[in-house]
């Protein structure tokens, strides 16, 4: 089956991860956006933000980059 052949997806994975909160973590998500065909970038200055927040945060931290379909979640505590 290909991606033409499924059915669309409810939802983008960013939004749900956007979305989504957590009692012992601070979330944020860095949007992937489409290059080409299976080829994805976010913004470095999204990124850079991100991190920023993360050494100020003073809890635990979830950094997730994501696109519609797949995500890649990280983990940081000081």
């Amino acid at each position: 089956m290909g991606p033409l052949d499924r059915p669309p997806r409810p939802q983008t994975l960013y939004r749900v991860l956007a979305s989504s909160r957590y009692d012992n973590f601070r979330s944020m998500v860095t949007r992937s956006r489409e290059l080409a065909p299976g080829v994805g970038a976010y913004r470095p200055k999204d990124f850079s933000n991100a991190l920023k927040e993360i050494e100020t945060a003073r809890r635990p931290s979830l950094l997730s980059t994501a696109c519609r379909g797949h995500a890649l979640m990280n983990a940081f505590d000081h």
